[in-house]
């Protein structure tokens, strides 16, 4: 499973995203989306089969901080997360691995 996680726009909601995937508790096997309310940099986690908030976070000024949060507050709930895997031009490849490493690597 890839750990990075994608958003897309709430359909029902302005300035908000939700989670594409849903994540699975190793834990308790519950079914848990993160959104991301823009407006307020806040973020909440959701358990998908009661539709309450499990999480609710105070506001951040940082948008990559609320995200961070937000996926570490998943680990704590469970829900394992790999490390970071990118598509890149030379294939598939973890996070900081360089095009450079990439050509070093095969000659």
């Amino acid at each position: 499973m890839a750990a990075r996680i994608r958003y897309e726009k709430h359909e029902h909601r302005d300035n908000w995203v939700i989670s594409i995937q849903k994540f699975v508790s190793k834990i308790n096997g519950a079914k848990y989306r993160v959104l991301l309310d823009l407006e307020n940099n806040t973020y909440n986690i959701r358990n998908e089969r009661t539709k309450e908030f499990v999480v609710k976070s105070k506001s951040y000024g940082n948008l990559n901080v609320l995200k961070r949060n937000a996926r570490g507050h998943l680990e704590k709930l469970g829900v394992p997360l790999n490390k970071e895997v990118r598509d890149r031009c030379f294939g598939l490849c973890p996070k900081n691995y360089t095009q450079e490493q990439w050509e070093k690597e095969n000659k």
